[in-house]
């Protein structure tokens, strides 16, 4: 009885030997016969694949990203976003973005029509209430 137990291990041992190495490692290979470095290969060809595609874009991408003193020159500035009711055109977004663009110390004013949102960016010395429409709106 010993000895088939010893057997049976044996037996085992020489599949996995003659499966390859993916076998002693539990046969998760999806092909057991094809080698490692292959698959190394493929790896690196959809790799280069994939950066030939993208790379453009992450180009793109990065070219958009302001320059390092443009952040600087940013960074005491504060990022104001306020709801804007009652717009309706385009033309309203217009209007809105001018009345911003006017207060002292308001560097940039994007204006979404369809969010009813404004985005300012301005200094921090500027109050809210300097942002905040009046009756000229």
């Amino acid at each position: 009885m010993f000895a088939n137990r010893q057997g049976g291990s044996r037996a085992r041992a020489a599949a996995r030997h003659r499966a390859g190495r993916f076998a002693a490692i539990g046969g998760w290979g999806i092909f057991p016969s094809v080698k490692a470095s292959f698959w190394n290969g493929v790896a690196l060809a959809v790799g280069v694949l994939v950066l030939a595609v993208l790379g453009p874009v992450l180009v793109r991408e990065l070219r958009t990203l302001p320059h390092p003193r443009a952040l600087a020159a940013r960074s005491a500035a504060r990022i104001v976003t306020l709801e804007v009711g009652g717009m309706t055109c385009s033309g309203c977004a217009a209007r809105v973005r001018e009345e911003l663009e006017a207060v002292p110390g308001v560097s940039s004013v994007a204006v979404r029509l369809g969010a009813q949102r404004a985005l300012i960016v301005c200094d921090r010395a500027v109050a809210d209430s300097a942002l905040v429409a009046g009756d000229g709106l």
